[in-house]
């Protein structure tokens, strides 16, 4: 699976969209984020259904001149559940064949003011807490003067408070193949400066799983930024061993009570589909009985040595 996220700087005319379809043809993307479309959402669905042939859109509009956003994927490969809108954002959340997972995808096109409390307010979305998560887009931050080139390039200031926060959320940012700026200012000497403001990022979910990870940064885009690429592909055909429950452990009245106190119950208000709140108390269990399981064996081998050495 490859995905594509490009700030467009505008999609209204026919030359841009060529650019775009070209971009999905040449890389074989399934899935693309667009920001800054500039463009009344449903009009540019419309257009776009009718130019790239097999896909799905959906959008959030432009406000005047500014803003809009664009999620796309390829049919064939995706099953849809859901999708909804949310502040300077586009999420929808699809069941991929070829990964075997439902996943959870965030377009967003983040705002320069206003930046921490915009960031503080978005992670309490429950979307946060999907195990196979995948955002990105433009989101206008940096993460150290590694992304930045330029004679006068200073740090960004919130460069440790962006750290914090994919740490918090257990999100990873993959290092490109190769090091270079997804947006420039196109000017030149001294008062060039270029950065790595686009990304995309993923839950740690997918480390834990045979899934390799690639992202680079293209050529080709249609504005001051580059387009993005992110390849999520499976290291091995082989299903995964399902974790193996103790029908014995259930005799432990402390591991009952332990899972049934980390059961959430469904929330039909909750923006995460049945099948990932589901998944979540799935992970959960897993993760109390295992650590339950290795406290088990660790006293039942001391007390062996106790009674063998004794």
């Amino acid at each position: 699976m490859i995905l594509l996220s490009l700030n467009v700087r505008g999609l209204a005319s026919l030359p841009k969209k060529l650019v775009v379809l070209r971009l999905i043809e040449q890389n074989s993307a399934d899935v693309i984020f667009l920001q800054e479309t500039m463009v009344e959402g449903q009009v540019l669905v419309q257009d776009l259904e009718h130019l790239i042939h097999g896909w799905q859109f959906i959008s959030v509009d432009a406000k005047g001149r500014s803003g809009g956003l664009i999620l796309g994927w390829k049919s064939c490969n995706f099953l849809f559940h859901n999708a909804w809108a949310m502040k300077a954002g586009l999420c929808a959340v699809l069941f991929s064949f070829d990964l075997q997972k439902e996943i959870s995808f965030v377009n967003l096109y983040a705002p320069y003011l206003d930046t921490e409390s915009f960031w503080n307010n978005l992670i309490k979305l429950d979307v946060f807490l999907s195990p196979f998560l995948v955002f990105g887009g433009d989101l206008n931050f940096s993460l150290g003067l590694s992304e930045i080139w330029g004679v006068k390039a200073q740090a960004d200031p919130l460069t440790n408070f962006f750290h914090n926060l994919l740490e918090s959320l257990g999100i990873v940012d993959i290092n490109p193949l190769e090091s270079l700026p997804a947006w420039s200012n196109r000017r030149v000497g001294s008062e060039g400066i270029s950065k790595r403001l686009d990304r995309l990022l993923v839950s740690a979910d997918f480390l834990d799983c045979d899934f390799l990870l690639k992202q680079w940064i293209g050529c080709g885009g249609v504005s001051d930024h580059q387009p993005v690429f992110l390849q999520i592909s499976s290291l091995s055909p082989k299903a995964h061993s399902p974790f193996k429950f103790n029908a014995g452990w259930l005799d432990h009245i402390d591991l009952v009570d332990a899972l049934k106190d980390s059961w959430v119950p469904y929330d039909a208000q909750s923006a995460l589909s049945p099948a990932v709140q589901f998944s979540v108390n799935l992970k959960r269990i897993k993760a109390i009985s295992i650590k339950w399981s290795l406290k088990k064996m660790i006293r039942t081998l001391k007390i062996w040595l106790i009674l063998n050495l004794s």
